[in-house]
């Protein structure tokens, strides 16, 4: 599949906002419209892997919230229960800090 291909059937599953970059074969940043408070985007990569899509953060978003959290209080407590419970609506997986989904 070509990238125009690729890029167009993303935006229709995902949003008309994201953007795709090519970074390599297989390999895409995705752009949206969502920031974290300091300014800095949601580092989100679609890649191919073993000839499955996934959607992958790079462990780039619990590092982020490490910046303002203990990672007791990121995996633990109430703070942990909102995390699993909001990643876990979305199927999304984490798997040692990485956050993964399988669109």
């Amino acid at each position: 599949m070509d990238f125009a291909s690729i890029k167009e059937d993303f935006k229709k599953r995902v949003c008309e906002q994201v953007e795709l970059r090519q970074e390599g074969e297989g390999h895409f940043l995705v752009f949206t419209p969502f920031r974290f408070e300091d300014g800095d985007h949601f580092r989100i990569v679609l890649k191919k892997e073993n000839d499955l899509w996934i959607l992958t953060d790079e462990a780039n978003t619990l590092m982020h919230l490490s910046y303002e959290l203990d990672d007791q209080d990121i995996d633990s407590g109430n703070r942990g229960e909102i995390i699993e419970g909001s990643l876990a609506g979305f199927s999304v997986q984490n798997r040692c800090g990485e956050l993964r989904a399988y669109p």
